[in-house]
């Protein structure tokens, strides 16, 4: 009597065959599609910027950042963006009681601490409603 069907050897080798293959493409395939997602949301934001600009060239506002005082640009550009949150120049707004780990091994929080500030954003940043900070 034939018997028809797959011996147990032959199934767990090709089982192992196919678990070689997706774990040498997964981590491809799940690497091009960070890289597509990050590349599209830096499309987004280069868009939303580029209208930011072309609406304060079309209202006549300087947009030459050495017409500006020191840390005075992002306020006025700030005003062209919809529900927009000025997150200042430490950041407490928008990331208050962030703690993180500097390259020294020190243990240290964004905004002020005891010793002396830390400014995170330097020019001063807000944040938009989808989450991009700007």
């Amino acid at each position: 009597m034939i018997k028809k069907g797959f011996t147990l050897s032959e199934v767990l080798i090709t089982l192992g065959i196919i678990g070689v293959v997706a774990a040498l493409t997964i981590p491809g395939l799940i690497t091009q599609y960070k890289a597509k997602r990050l590349h599209s949301q830096f499309m987004k934001s280069y868009s939303v910027i580029q209208q930011a600009f072309k609406q304060m060239s079309e209202d006549d506002v300087s947009i030459d950042p050495t017409t500006y005082k020191n840390r005075t640009f992002y306020q006025t550009f700030m005003k062209y963006f919809n529900g927009a949150t000025d997150c200042g120049f430490y950041g407490e707004k928008c990331v208050s009681g962030t703690n993180y780990t500097s390259f020294d091994g020190k243990d240290k929080s964004v905004g002020i601490s005891e010793d002396r500030a830390y400014s995170i954003f330097d020019d001063g940043q807000f944040l938009l409603p989808d989450g991009t900070l700007k």
